[in-house]
């Protein structure tokens, strides 16, 4: 999960695109696991905290190949669905506790689904990511490579440069919404993701391991 600074819920207003809405499909684990304590989730945002800031160029073009290999062939609300619930699985499998979403780009929530444990705030960082994917034109984790700061591209809390939001991209297309993880450590997040489409893609792009960048 992201860092603990707060972030305040903005409409970020997109074109909106050709791509037919259908209602949202929000879905919610229900069992009787207990809930997982907001102190142990608020010490994985205190990590990404901790890291330096500074141009990583290595994973700047790890994640670069990461987004320009993920590419779909064609892009609707089935397939969104369909991404959303391969990455859900993985995270149920393993016990983590997150909120899978994917959005469209005009920021219409096609799948969402919480594990049991997921708190509130994960909405907010939800958000934040699709918020930055769609005006960057980037993964988080690519920002965040980057070593920019939120500051350096006068952007508020309404963003984030953690990652846990990744592009969907069509070809010919270009990005055509993003796909969101939050309630891990965020390079976890990023990875989660990444495990999923290549899932669905049947690819084995590799995943980001930060200590091949130290």
């Amino acid at each position: 999960m992201e860092s603990t600074e707060k972030a305040t819920q903005t409409e970020v207003k997109v074109e909106e695109t050709s791509t037919p809405v259908v209602e949202s499909e929000i879905k919610a684990e229900e069992t009787s696991a207990p809930i997982v304590q907001i102190e142990e989730i608020a010490d994985n945002d205190d990590k990404a905290k901790e890291e330096s800031v500074g141009e990583k160029s290595n994973m700047v073009d790890d994640v670069k190949y990461q987004e320009n290999t993920l590419v779909l062939e064609k892009f609707d609300n089935e397939i969104a669905n369909e991404i959303g619930t391969i990455i859900a699985e993985l995270a149920k499998e393993r016990n983590h506790v997150v909120t899978v979403s994917v959005r469209l780009a005009n920021g219409l929530t096609v799948y969402q689904r919480s594990m049991n444990g997921a708190i509130l705030s994960g909405e907010t960082w939800l958000e934040a990511k699709h918020n930055t994917v769609m005006t960057r034109s980037i993964s988080t984790l690519g920002l965040f490579a980057s070593g920019k700061t939120l500051e350096s591209l006068k952007l508020n809390g309404n963003y984030t440069q953690f990652g846990g939001g990744f592009p969907l991209k069509v070809k010919n297309a270009g990005i055509v919404g993003s796909v969101l993880v939050s309630g891990l450590y965020h390079v976890d997040d990023h990875n989660l993701i990444i495990e999923g489409l290549n899932a669905y893609l049947g690819t084995d792009v590799p995943l980001i391991n930060e200590d091949n960048y130290k």
